[in-house]
């Protein structure tokens, strides 16, 4: 069974509107670095951190680079080639990806987007079916560690619980999704996912660096992103998924973290 933790939203919106997502370039919790607007087989992307995108697509598609905001650049240009070329594995970092030294997470060498990108790549998307994907960096709570690497945080380590089975993975710490229905409907979807296990106080996550009130503090801050997502929004409703078994053995305690947000599991 998958292990994640997803917050989902339905959003009355007549049309896609990315300005939903704008709270999330203003706060210190979460450093927007790259995004990927699809539409059908086609994507338009800008900035870095797309790698997890491209993965999941499972596709190497043509990516098209948003042309308002950056019509000559070699160094993204590259960066797209190495996107649409290379081989994905679950271990593969990020041009601009760098596994830490001391404890496993990684982090990202990456420009921050500006919140202009929104506008942009709202002009681009037509049509039922359109989905933008928001990645960046976590500022993660980490027990005796002061380093601001721990601010940066793209992919947390991910430990199997398996007795049999002790590989660490990378995980994607967390990413937003916003679409509209293929089917042509009134209401807009938003998801903020996480197949990370740093919000759990029994995972010891990050080879035990993360106990339980390090874990407190960075589902709060979990729960914190998913209200400002939604924050100006007219929400038809919202449901929490977390299906392993991992995550319900703390159900209260992420039940607590949301409060009244969550209409539904």
């Amino acid at each position: 069974m998958s292990q994640y933790i997803a917050f989902h939203a339905s959003l009355r919106q007549p049309n896609l509107d990315l300005a939903a997502l704008g709270p999330l370039f203003r706060t210190e919790l979460f450093r927007p670095v790259g995004i990927a607007g699809a539409f059908g087989q086609a994507s338009i992307v800008e900035g870095y951190g797309l790698e997890p995108y491209v993965d999941d697509r499972r596709t190497r598609s043509r990516l098209s680079p948003l042309q308002s905001l950056r019509p000559e650049d070699g160094r993204h240009r590259a960066y797209l080639r190495f996107l649409e070329e290379g081989g994905t594995t679950t271990f593969r970092l990020d041009m601009f990806e760098t596994a830490h030294m001391d404890y496993p997470l990684t982090v990202l060498d990456a420009p921050t987007l500006s919140e202009d990108v929104l506008t942009s790549l709202s002009n681009e998307l037509r049509g039922p079916g359109s989905v933008v994907r928001l990645y960046g960096t976590f500022a993660l709570c980490v027990s005796g560690v002061e380093a601001p690497d721990t601010l940066n945080a793209f992919r947390a380590g991910v430990t199997s619980h398996q007795p049999q089975d002790k590989a660490i993975t990378f995980r994607l710490i967390l990413s937003i999704s916003i679409g509209q229905r293929a089917n042509g409907g009134k209401d807009v979807y938003l998801s903020v996912f996480s197949e990370s296990d740093v919000w759990l106080g029994c995972a010891q996550a990050l080879g035990g660096r993360i106990g339980p009130m390090e874990a407190e503090a960075n589902l709060a801050r979990f729960a914190l992103l998913t209200r400002l997502s939604c924050s100006g929004a007219d929400i038809v409703s919202t449901h929490l998924a977390c299906p392993s078994p991992l995550f319900l053995r703390e159900r209260e305690r992420i039940e607590n973290a949301f409060g009244t947000q969550i209409t539904a599991w």
